[in-house]
């Protein structure tokens, strides 16, 4: 991977920080990226996969586009997403007790 390309994905994860900085220690996230060749789409697409681990919780985000720019954005967003209704599932519960 190269410089340009790892500042950029670390960027994005990072803009993500702040949503999950008060969920504690034990927050880790995976990182895949590839290019596919063999798809029905003519030129290379760009596959991003991210798995993040959060106290109780498995996120999967997958994404893939014609630049491995735009996956890692539309995989970034799909976290985004998912740990905002992650967050709202904990506050409901907090909220029931």
């Amino acid at each position: 991977m190269n410089q340009k390309l790892e500042k950029y994905l670390e960027d994005r994860l990072n803009s993500l920080g702040r949503l999950v900085k008060n969920l504690g220690e034990s927050v880790q996230a995976q990182v895949l990226l590839g290019c596919e060749t063999e798809h029905h789409l003519k030129g290379k697409i760009y596959l991003a996969e991210s798995i993040l681990f959060l106290p109780g919780k498995k996120i999967v985000a997958k994404s893939s586009s014609n630049t491995i720019f735009n996956a890692i954005d539309e995989m970034k967003q799909e976290l985004h997403l998912a740990i905002k209704e992650y967050k709202e599932r904990l506050i409901e519960r907090k909220r029931k007790k």
